[in-house]
């Protein structure tokens, strides 16, 4: 391409231009590339015993030679976020490299991997609890993309149901977890929290035992129970604007929303 002088990226004589050889150029991305391994390194352990862990619980193993898949990366022009997103059967996680591991969204993250098709597949059943959503549409932080689409907020109220579980919470936390759950409209999360009692006492994996689990949630005794939960009010929207200010860049995640998986 021919650039007029006057568009030239250096000025001065061409003689004062920087010069990237291919040995320089190498040299940095060989220090770049270092680096970002030893980062990916500090993830492998408590990543490995993260999943370790959810896939012991569940009794559930993950087949190697699946279709679907489940990819954790850290990218550094993430800029401080957090992504997470699944398009049919392939879901990734995508992270800043930060000296915190995001544990609890890596965790979501993978038990969706693992449960919404377990979701997917016993929609049917869970379709006994659909009159509860109407208690959860009420509650003005609830997510929109759920109002329209049972099994994904069905799914969602698993995995944080089972998220609870996994993360041994003294009583006095866990009830304030529940309840702030609750509040958000995820109504479904403590009676199946409730429920993986019998699931931890039982041998089958999940995937055979959650018809049981959702058999067990008695539907009219939720109802009258929501009848009188107070829902969390939404932030007026200049609160929200002045708390999102005031938070720093680092901390600032994006949502974790489910993206509908493919249904067979």
């Amino acid at each position: 391409m021919n650039c007029p002088r006057r568009h030239w990226p250096w000025k001065g004589s061409m003689k004062s231009w920087p010069i990237f050889t291919r040995s320089a150029v190498g040299r940095v991305l060989e220090g770049v590339s270092i680096r970002l391994r030893a980062r990916v390194e500090i993830y492998r352990g408590p990543v490995s015993e993260l999943i370790f862990t959810a896939t012991t619980y569940l009794r559930e193993l993950v087949k190697s030679n699946s279709p679907r898949t489940s990819r954790f990366m850290s990218k550094p022009l993430v800029g401080g976020k957090t992504n997470f997103r699944n398009f049919g059967d392939q879901y990734a996680l995508v992270v800043s490299p930060s000296a915190e591991l995001p544990v609890d969204d890596i965790r979501h993250a993978f038990l969706h991997y693992l449960l919404d098709p377990m979701a997917i597949r016993y929609r049917t059943n869970a379709e006994r609890l659909q009159p509860l959503q109407n208690y959860a549409a009420k509650a003005p932080l609830f997510p929109v993309e759920y109002k329209d689409d049972f099994s994904a907020f069905f799914a969602e109220c698993l995995v944080r149901a089972v998220e609870l579980r996994l993360r041994r919470l003294a009583p006095g936390t866990l009830a304030a977890a529940l309840d702030q759950a609750e509040g958000q409209g995820y109504v479904l999360v403590r009676p199946i929290y409730a429920g993986l009692t019998g699931f931890e006492k039982s041998l089958p994996a999940m995937s055979y035992y959650l018809p049981d689990l959702i058999k067990g949630i008695d539907v009219g005794a939720e109802a009258r129970r929501l009848r009188g939960v107070q829902f969390a009010e939404a932030a007026p929207a200049g609160d929200a604007a002045s708390a999102a200010e005031a938070a720093p860049a680092a901390a600032q995640k994006l949502p974790l929303p489910l993206m509908p998986a493919s249904r067979t």
